[in-house]
């Protein structure tokens, strides 16, 4: 019986092996099963630009932004979009509450790009310069230089970015220079208005004038008002010494002393400019500021 046994399994090993090597062997009828292979389809990771950022003279980063100011190759123009336009505030803000700096604001161009002004570059610096002035910066902090690059503009034109400003440490030399536009100091406003309200020039250069007394506290402040002719010269009198008081409590109110400033009207008597045009009335209509 045992040896039956081992027959029989010796028997249905060697069918299996003959079945298997007929189905498979002779009529190739074994389908072999692999593991199917995944197609992996990379996607391209989109490059990202760097956002515009203000540095530090060490090269440290101040500011930074997502958006980037663009330059283009057909004109001298800096394209500021809305959301980067916050810029000016932190700088204004920084420079006032960091009496001791200066900005330096580079303007990037390629070789062939200049005019019968001069380089793209400087006059890119400028463009953003006088915004920075409009916004209420004392224009002596800002400096301006060309600086010549190798960069690609893009199918429409255009390069983001192409301006660099640099927070730098005053000089001994710019500090003097900084001074001297801080002791004589001419205000455009409406600063006879009974809602008198300061405009961002006034209250940087007020900053500016209370940091100076506070190292020079022998000087004394004198505000004079100035108007344009239309209208009697009585009125325009009033008109000046009004928009002089207006100046003088705002300074009292950021902590000046009362007892330094003096204010006068001038009226109509000293105009800078003809008033026989808006433009010229414009420049008349002003406040002057002497530190003495």
């Amino acid at each position: 019986m045992k040896n039956f046994l081992l027959a029989f399994i010796i028997f249905l090993g060697w069918s299996i092996l003959g079945i298997w090597y007929y189905t498979c062997k002779t009529k190739n009828l074994c389908i072999e099963r692999t593991n199917p292979v995944k197609e992996v389809i990379s996607t391209p990771v989109e490059e990202i630009q760097p956002g515009f950022s203000v540095s530090a003279d060490n090269g440290s980063t101040l500011f930074e932004f997502n958006d980037q100011l663009e330059i283009n190759n057909r004109n001298t123009s800096v394209y500021v979009p809305d959301a980067l336009l916050c810029y000016r505030d932190s700088i204004f803000s920084y420079l006032n509450n960091n009496q001791d700096k200066e900005l330096l604001i580079q303007g990037l161009y390629k070789n062939q790009e200049t005019d019968s002004l001069g380089s793209f570059g400087i006059q890119r610096a400028e463009n953003i310069k006088n915004m920075l002035v409009d916004h209420g910066i004392n224009a002596e902090r800002i400096s301006t230089e060309a600086v010549q690059e190798v960069y690609d503009y893009d199918e429409t034109g255009t390069y983001a970015g192409g301006i660099k400003i640099i927070v730098n440490t005053v000089s001994d030399n710019r500090t003097a220079e900084i001074e001297k536009s801080i002791t004589r100091k001419t205000l455009y406003a409406d600063f006879g208005s009974a809602n008198f309200k300061p405009d961002n020039t006034l209250k940087a250069y007020t900053i500016e004038l209370k940091n100076y007394l506070e190292r020079n506290p022998e000087k004394n402040v004198d505000i004079i008002g100035h108007t344009d002719d239309v209208g009697s010269a009585e009125a325009n009198f009033i008109v000046g010494r009004n928009r002089a008081l207006n100046v003088k409590n705002y300074f009292i109110s950021q902590g000046i002393a009362a007892d330094k400033i003096t204010s006068d009207s001038k009226g109509e008597t000293q105009p800078i400019a003809t008033n026989g045009n808006e433009a010229g009335r414009a420049k008349n209509r002003r406040i002057e500021i002497l530190v003495n």
